[in-house]
């Protein structure tokens, strides 16, 4: 699972995958709000990922390694730390995205991707997308369960 290689503009283009830096000595929070509306994302929320505030910090970091995609395009921005965005290129290879505080991606829908801390194991980020990912989730499993429940399938 580790990447085949670092990702270059180049790749990144060609995929969708937009990387850019903000002035986090600017009013890098209105910019990112601004960003938001641009993007037509409407839901926002912040993750710290580190030891001292997670308490099943080894589970969650599997689990944000683990391959995945979304039907809507997200938008990440790095508030602090540094850490590692793996997306599948365009000939099915894994590439890395190494990022740091300042650092903005918007990351197309249906694009495989995954996140990694390094070895400072400490980021916080602000994740954006159109709506919340984990109440969709909730309610996919919960319409999932009815349907069984009314197929007489529990």
């Amino acid at each position: 699972m580790v990447p085949n290689r670092d990702a270059t503009s180049e790749d990144l283009d060609h995929i969708g995958v937009k990387v850019s830096k903000i002035d986090m000595d600017s009013d890098w929070e209105k910019y990112v709000d601004n960003l938001m509306i641009v993007y037509g994302m409407n839901y926002r929320d912040e993750i710290q990922i580190n030891r001292a505030s997670m308490p099943d910090f080894d589970e969650k970091v599997k689990k944000f390694y683990e391959e995945h995609l979304h039907r809507d395009s997200e938008l990440r921005f790095i508030k602090s730390g540094t850490g590692f965005f793996d997306v599948r290129s365009a000939e099915d290879e894994w590439i890395r995205i190494p990022v740091e505080s300042g650092d903005f991606l918007s990351l197309p829908a249906g694009i495989y991707h995954r996140f990694t801390t390094d070895r400072n194991a400490n980021l916080s980020a602000r994740q954006m997308s159109i709506h919340d990912v984990v109440q969709a989730l909730r309610r996919i499993v919960f319409n999932s369960a009815l349907v069984f429940y009314n197929n007489e399938r529990v």
